[in-house]
């Protein structure tokens, strides 16, 4: 009896044994943790952004330079994410996706067509009047809204004087056609068409005052350019005239009592996730670097 009780408690041990050891042998073996990945950095997104005028131009390339002169958005050339577009094209270009943002002043139809789209308020510019001092002093002029739509359709003869000595002459301005940002801007949020067939285009000057004086016009010239030359360095070969007895300041720009006050926003779809992320703060960069 001992001898079977000896006999049972060792088959007890091998078994416990033997069951030890296959348990050991299911076990998986420990996994081997690799070391973490390093994530490599992704390029910034080319965005598109079409700007309609060279004010608008200049504001971004301000923010997207810093004084050192290294590029602010990723390491993308400049040139690969703004593209001039024609105002009058601008809404149109954005609804086909051809762009992902626009630096614009959008008319009532433009604001219709991009409902839905985000905007947000970067800066406030002008088209400014200049009377080009031909043989006078600078001196203070003014005409009516009305008066400047009149000389450009060619409506009838002004001056600048009472006696009727000195003609207004309409120019073109800096530029040697109408098919220019400033042009389409004043016919889409003014109402302000060249149409009268004796306006003085710059031709080989490259100035409106040098054109009129070289002509056979007898007379001072009136002709349009954007408020932010007035900060230029190179100056207006004239004096800014006052538009309905208001004179273009950064005072009544920013309260809009200048009539020809251009108002610019950047618009795009939130759609696109680079769009809804970056933009927002491109956006907010050039509206802090306009504000300087």
């Amino acid at each position: 009896m001992k001898k079977l009780t000896k006999l049972l408690c060792a088959a007890l041990v091998w078994a416990l044994l033997l069951g030890a050891a296959v348990s050991c042998a299911k076990q998986p073996d420990s996994p081997v943790q690799d070391p973490p990945q390093q994530e490599e950095p992704q390029p910034a997104p080319e965005l598109k952004i079409a700007v309609d005028s060279e004010p608008a131009r200049s504001a971004v390339i301000h923010w997207f330079y810093s004084e050192e002169g290294q590029a602010l958005f990723g390491d993308t050339d400049l040139e690969d994410v703004l593209f001039s577009v024609d105002p009058r094209d601008i809404a149109q270009e954005l609804k086909l996706g051809n762009y992902d943002a626009a630096v614009c002043a959008p008319d009532q139809k433009a604001l219709q067509l991009l409902g839905g789209y985000e905007s947000i308020p970067l800066f406030r510019d002008a088209v400014i009047f200049v009377h080009g001092d031909i043989g006078q002093p600078r001196g203070d002029y003014d005409l009516t809204a009305d008066a400047i739509r009149q000389i450009y359709a060619g409506s009838g003869a002004l001056f600048w004087d009472q006696e009727q000595r000195q003609a207004l002459i309409p120019a073109y301005g800096y530029s040697d056609d109408a098919d220019v940002p400033v042009w389409q801007q004043l016919s889409m949020l003014f109402g302000i068409t060249a149409g009268a067939p004796d306006i003085v285009p710059v031709g080989e000057y490259g100035n409106p005052v040098a054109a009129v004086a070289y002509s056979d016009r007898v007379g001072a010239p009136l002709f349009p350019c954007y408020y932010q030359a007035l900060h230029g360095d190179a100056g207006l070969n004239g004096s800014v005239i006052s538009v309905d007895g208001v004179l273009p300041t950064d005072e009544t720009l920013e309260d809009g009592t200048y009539p020809f006050t251009l108002s610019y926003y950047g618009m795009y779809s939130a759609i696109p996730p680079a769009a809804k992320k970056l933009l927002p703060e491109i956006f907010r960069g050039i509206q802090a670097s306009s504000a300087r």
